[in-house]
């Protein structure tokens, strides 16, 4: 019965898997000068060169350093067996439902079901966004946790929830140490902060 309710939708995420895995697998090596620096980075993990402790390294990540948690992710994948480029290829696949995934959940929670479907479709199918997200980055990842933060975002502004909060901080610090994106959730949340006070204060008013 839920498959049957929710057949638009997975077929979107079958198109998202199949349109980024072919894109990914139709050349021979990987695309983009970026993909190869985010490579290597995963092989200096496997190789020890980094750690966990560069991962959580607030001093490094503030004073500018590329964030090192998708790399440590897509090392702790390659130990099991795969080969680097291998993985690197069908990564972006997986992580592209997840993206949609949210995305899809984020949409539900502000509009219908039906512009919530079409919104996903277009937002999957857009061209830019299926170049951006048919390559192995960090990028990628960041636009799984800011979704799912957008998504709890506005859960905690219909009904104020602990767990809502704690799932909230625990995307906010996974995104910090992901991708320099982090600013613009911190906005996000900024606002979303201030509207909560001013729709308080006018209904104390």
């Amino acid at each position: 019965q839920k498959i049957l309710e929710n057949k638009y939708l997975i077929l979107i995420l079958i198109l998202t898997f199949s349109v980024r895995l072919l894109a990914s697998l139709r050349s021979p090596v990987l695309a983009g000068l970026d993909v190869f620096y985010h490579q290597d980075i995963t092989e200096l993990f496997l190789t020890g060169h980094f750690g966990i402790s560069d991962v959580f390294s607030i001093s490094r990540i503030s004073a500018g350093g590329y964030p090192f948690l998708f790399q440590w992710v897509s090392s702790l994948f390659v130990s099991l067996g795969i080969s680097t480029t291998t993985f690197f290829k069908i990564f972006p696949a997986f992580l592209s439902v997840a993206v949609v995934c949210f995305f899809y959940m984020f949409c539900r929670e502000i509009t219908t079901k039906q512009v919530s479907i079409l919104a996903s479709f277009f937002m999957s199918t857009a061209p830019i966004v299926v170049l951006r997200t048919s390559q192995a980055m960090p990028e990628l990842l960041a636009l799984v946790f800011l979704f799912a933060a957008l998504w709890l975002l506005v859960r905690l502004h219909k009904s104020f929830n602990l767990p809502s909060l704690l799932m909230l901080g625990v995307v906010t610090v996974l995104c910090f140490i992901t991708h320099g994106s982090i600013l613009f959730l911190v906005i996000l949340l900024l606002i979303s902060l201030l509207t909560r006070f001013r729709e308080q204060f006018e209904h104390k008013l």
